[in-house]
């Protein structure tokens, strides 16, 4: 095998981690964020007194604590002061512990394990006449928390309104009041902390490694240790990857070279 010589040790990763799996909405979409004891809402005012029938329609992704964490659709027919919650194509009833703030969902979307966007239909007919306020909504216990509530193609075709048509304008906040949720492309700035453990002949020692960006949102970081197999037996990278709301994984890649000495 190769003898002692300098060790080059590279780090890549992306810098950037993405918010929940299997977006493809290249639009973007609102989140509810992820945390425990989240009350998060999402609101606008929608005129119905012109129309006679009327639905909201919308794609929804969730990946929420079956039976204790639920999310959903309310109506307000007071400008907020009292609200229903209105039955939407997955929304369940089931009311097990109950957390259940009426119909709402709950668990993951989707057929399998993972969440996938699922289309939704809520009735508005028993509005229509009327100036209601829509609002999403997300509630999380103290404990065990999913990646959360994700909407995109929210549209009330009866009065005009559609919010990826808003959002390709410029107008993506116009009318909307959101509370704990956000507009976002699926992604957020990652910092990584890279950090060598160096076992050798002196003692053992902990040297940083720098990891700065590599354009093409990349990060990088290289590190050389002399001596490798003669003053250093080994070498460990402790690797900590830092970003916001996200609890997503993230691949990273690490390399090594030994150039043996040609003494």
């Amino acid at each position: 095998g190769a003898g002692p010589g300098d060790l080059s040790v590279r780090f890549d990763a992306p810098d950037r981690v993405e918010l929940i799996k299997n977006s493809d909405s290249a639009s973007g979409f609102w989140w509810s964020v992820s945390a425990d004891e989240v009350d998060a809402t999402l609101m606008r005012d929608i005129d119905l007194t012109r129309v006679t029938t009327a639905s909201l329609e919308f794609e929804a992704w969730y990946d929420l604590e079956a039976d204790y964490d639920y999310a959903g659709v309310a109506v307000s027919e007071d400008e907020g002061c009292t609200w229903k919650t209105v039955e939407a194509t997955s929304t369940t009833m089931a009311n097990p512990v109950g957390q259940n703030p009426g119909i709402a969902f709950t668990g993951t979307s989707g057929p399998g394990t993972d969440p996938s966007w699922l289309r939704q239909r809520v009735d508005l007919d028993r509005y229509t006449g009327k100036k209601v306020r829509l609002q999403f909504f997300m509630m999380t216990d103290q404990a065990y928390h999913g990646a959360g509530l994700a909407l995109r193609g929210i549209k009330v075709a009866a009065v005009g309104f559609d919010d990826e048509v808003a959002h390709a304008r410029g107008e993506v906040s116009d009318g909307w009041k959101a509370s704990g949720f956000i507009r976002t492309q699926n992604a957020v700035k990652a910092d990584w902390s890279v950090q060598a453990v160096v076992f050798g002949s002196g003692g053992i020692n902990v040297v940083p490694m720098r990891v700065s960006d590599a354009g093409s949102m990349a990060a990088t970081g290289t590190l050389r240790v002399a001596g490798f197999g003669r003053d250093t037996s080994r070498v460990v990278l402790v690797v900590s990857p830092m970003a916001p709301v996200t609890q997503q994984r993230v691949r990273f890649r690490i390399t090594g070279e030994l150039e043996s000495d040609r003494s």
